[in-house]
């Protein structure tokens, strides 16, 4: 709470996703849940008051990086994220069962498709739009894989896509037209 210069006290909140005590990580996010306030009038004082506890569990901690390990750090960066951006503002990726790697993901809730050997070798960035990509490939890595799909909603695609290498060591994933020559650039891979 913000004591304000002249006029009713400024309330903002701090939600945490987890029991959290650690000090520096509870500046954090207030710092930037503070960055989001716009302020009624000059401040005066601050006040922090919490509503609710929950017992503190301390997390198991493992010797070596793990899963439990990876789970805390992403944890950590939504709990970050939330208090910069808001929760509003984050929306998750949702994979769904759709043979056109454009159409397959929405920042949007539906049903997910299970992870089967093709969808790993998706990259995980896609381009806004393809473009072409001759100059940078030096040498394919694996594929054909062979997309066609989207007849029946007038978007027909009909794509073979290669795992390619570029000269500078990046791996992308490209397409062409089946029997085509010219190769165009479609996504990264991290």
């Amino acid at each position: 709470m913000l004591g304000l210069e002249g006029g009713p006290a400024q309330r903002f909140e701090v939600g945490l996703l987890a029991p959290q005590r650690d000090a520096e990580t509870l500046l954090e996010l207030t710092r930037a849940q503070l960055e989001r306030v716009r302020l009624e009038g000059p401040v005066l004082s601050v006040t922090l008051a919490a509503s609710r506890f929950t017992p503190y569990a301390p997390v198991r901690r493992e010797l070596l990086a793990g899963p439990a390990r990876q789970a805390q750090v992403w944890a950590a960066l939504h709990q970050r994220l939330v208090a910069r951006l808001g929760e509003a503002a984050l929306k998750p990726l949702v994979e769904h069962r759709e043979h056109r790697p454009e159409a397959a993901v929405f920042a949007a809730a539906g049903p997910r498709a299970t992870d089967t050997p093709e969808s790993r070798l998706r990259p995980g960035w896609l381009l806004a739009e393809m473009m072409p990509a001759e100059a940078g490939i030096a040498r394919l890595l694996a594929g054909p894989e062979r997309i066609e799909s989207g007849w029946w909603d007038g978007d027909d695609v009909r794509r073979d896509y290669y795992l390619a290498e570029w000269h500078d060591g990046r791996h992308a994933w490209v397409w062409r037209e089946p029997g085509g020559e010219s190769f165009h650039l479609h996504g990264w891979f991290g």
